[in-house]
């Protein structure tokens, strides 16, 4: 044992507890009702709906579209 102590898990072999935990939300959302628990969470929590999305989705601003404009476009996740 003392031979591997210190190197971790080998690069590319994902975390166990993270996928274990993913899978986890993702039942209990499933449980919650999907899509429907996250549109009603939309309408009665806004803010937390709206940090939800902001963590979740990579965002590319640009002021560079105009006097006064703001272009937000949203670009494919880079996994």
């Amino acid at each position: 044992m003392a031979g591997n102590a210190g190197k971790g898990r080998p690069r590319g072999v994902p975390n166990r507890l993270s996928g274990e935990l993913r899978e986890m939300i993702l039942d209990s959302l499933h449980a919650a009702g999907g899509v429907a628990y996250l549109s009603r969470m939309a309408d009665e929590q806004p803010a937390a709906y709206l940090s939800l999305l902001a963590k979740l989705l990579p965002l590319e601003a640009s002021l560079d579209a105009g006097p006064g404009q703001f272009v937000v476009s949203w670009l494919p996740p880079t996994n």
